[in-house]
């Protein structure tokens, strides 16, 4: 069974991420464990339509966006594509559960 992002509700497992609708917020992912002896290049984020990007940066070993919006009770994923020094290209996908608080 496939995840429903955007769907309203309680989701049945445990998202990457919570945050209030309100929140203009930072997230951070984590690559070193990939990368291998490699880099980031470049890394770009691709946010579901309801949340948006505010802004995104990246250093040699991870990848952060700040995320706004979102309607409370939906989830929304958010991934993160980037090109290595090795020229690999790899993706990870941050689930956001979007709730009041």
């Amino acid at each position: 069974m496939g995840r429903d992002y955007g769907a309203a509700g309680t989701p049945d497992y445990d998202p990457d991420v919570r945050k209030d609708p309100d929140d203009t917020q930072s997230y951070t992912l984590n690559w070193v464990d990939q990368l291998k002896n490699a880099t980031i290049s470049s890394s770009s984020w691709t946010v579901q339509t309801g949340m948006s990007a505010a802004s995104s940066s990246n250093t040699s070993t991870t990848a952060s966006v700040v995320l706004t919006g979102g309607t409370a009770g939906g989830l929304f994923n958010a991934v993160n594509q980037i090109t290595t020094s090795d020229s690999q290209t790899l993706s990870k996908t941050l689930t956001v559960w979007v709730d009041e608080r």
